[in-house]
């Protein structure tokens, strides 16, 4: 009777152990579902930013500097800030967003901000 009843508390004790192994499973799954694909799409996104940056983008870094890109190199972007023309020469990876400037004959600076 004793080895009936140890038998069954070993049954029942290997199939808790499989329901708690797919349960730390199921939570990694969500969890990499949850923090790592968005991570890496905006990565993706970013990336592509960088690449395609070009002379008259005006961007903006992560140090908060804003500018007008002059030169673009492999790794490094030479932007022009304020009325001075200051050049300042940093590495692409220090944008942190880029505004294209769409250039046409029409507009006339007007000395207002627009606001978006």
């Amino acid at each position: 009777m004793f080895n009936l009843i140890l038998a069954e508390t070993a049954t029942e004790t290997g199939g808790t152990n499989w329901t708690s192994l797919i349960l730390i499973v199921v939570v990694f799954v969500v969890m990499y579902a949850v923090i790592l694909i968005p991570q890496r799409k905006k990565d993706k996104k970013l990336k592509q930013m960088l690449s395609e940056l070009k002379s008259g983008d005006i961007i903006c870094t992560i140090g908060g500097l804003v500018g007008k890109i002059v030169n673009v190199k492999d790794d490094d972007i030479t932007i022009e800030t304020s009325i001075e023309r200051t050049k300042i020469t940093m590495k692409k990876w220090a944008v942190r967003n880029v505004e294209t400037v769409e250039e046409s004959s029409e507009a006339e600076p007007t000395g207002e901000i627009e606001s978006k």
